[in-house]
């Protein structure tokens, strides 16, 4: 072996070895989790369950920080710019990383070069619901009276822009329910209260927001859902894919994900502890039960590709419905 051949293998073997180092080493501090919502919201809630269990799996304590403002994307631009070292990750949403950077117009940070997706924790349905006195009682039944009578009937959401209000206007497309008139409020709650109280008599929001109880006590009547397949959490109602619309799928994921050039030694290390994490059944149920549905067998690549998937279909429903933030 010459002596330059030499000092290749000698500088390969330093940085593997570094990356062992790193990795074994990793977390010697308190983690920062960062969430661009409320407290007590869905992405809350299983940031700070998830939170609990990378701490004792970890030997750290995980400190969540709520950091509020532009549908999570204050918190999203933060995260892009901190230190790639493992020590500040965020739990985000299909709002923050697929849906904002389409309909801002500077969002602050850009979703597939800014971060490592290390794990898609669960995703979510949403349900497209309606007030007890709506005349149907069932999502085929929905569609022939929604276009039966184009303009008469509106529909609550979250918010201008968010996956509830895209996924209503993809629904609308590819239903023909092009006289559906879209009621934004300032939160899932929101929504769904106007639509309990009887002010606006269709709610598209996701099942954590409408309350799965609401639908069981009667207050809501839910028709359908919108994922792949029934929602581990109410496999009663049928999809709106088995409902009439096939080709229809919508959900949220929620990614954690840490900022770009975090070292890969790194990145497997917490992958690592979230896949021991949904080994506990209890861990997994309790989130179950908000109307998530778990990923037990998720990657960084696995979950960088849901991400680019994501955000290319949803990329092309906002073109062509023209939808921004801003109307």
């Amino acid at each position: 072996m010459d002596r330059r051949t030499s000092m290749h293998v000698i500088a390969a073997s330093s940085l593997a070895l570094t990356g062992i180092a790193s990795a074994q080493s990793y977390p010697q501090r308190p983690i920062r989790l960062v969430v661009g919502f409320s407290p007590g919201g869905s992405t809350d809630v299983a940031a700070r369950r998830l939170g609990l269990k990378l701490a004792n799996i970890l030997g750290q304590p995980v400190v969540v920080e709520n950091k509020l403002g532009a549908a999570g994307a204050i918190a999203t631009a933060e995260v892009a710019r901190a230190a790639p070292d493992g020590y500040t990750l965020q739990m985000a949403t299909s709002g923050n990383l697929v849906i904002n950077p389409h309909t801002m117009a500077k969002p602050g940070y850009s979703p597939l070069t800014d971060f490592i997706p290390i794990y898609l924790v669960c995703t979510q349905p949403l349900a497209v619901s309606v007030h007890p006195s709506f005349p149907a009682r069932t999502f085929q039944e929905f569609l022939s009276v929604v276009r039966s009578e184009p303009g008469k009937y509106s529909y609550a959401s979250s918010g201008n822009g968010g996956i509830a209000h895209c996924s209503a206007e993809w629904l609308k497309d590819r239903a023909g329910l092009q006289g559906l008139l879209h009621i934004p409020y300032k939160g899932g709650a929101d929504a769904a209260t106007a639509v309990i109280s009887g002010q606006v008599p269709i709610l598209l929001c996701n099942t954590f927001s409408i309350d799965l109880t609401h639908h069981r006590t009667g207050r809501l009547r839910t028709l359908a859902t919108t994922g792949a397949l029934r929602s581990q959490a109410a496999p009663e109602i049928p999809t709106v894919k088995e409902s009439g619309i096939p080709d229809y799928v919508a959900i949220s994921g929620s990614w954690l994900t840490a900022p770009a050039k975090t070292s890969d030694a790194v990145v497997e290390q917490i992958a690592q502890a979230i896949r021991t994490a949904m080994t506990d059944t209890t861990f997994v149920g309790g989130l179950t039960e908000l109307g998530n549905d778990m990923v037990i067998d998720s990657d960084p690549a696995k979950a960088k590709a849901f991400l680019k998937s994501e955000f290319e279909n949803w990329g092309a429903v906002i073109k062509k419905a023209k939808i921004s933030s801003e109307t």
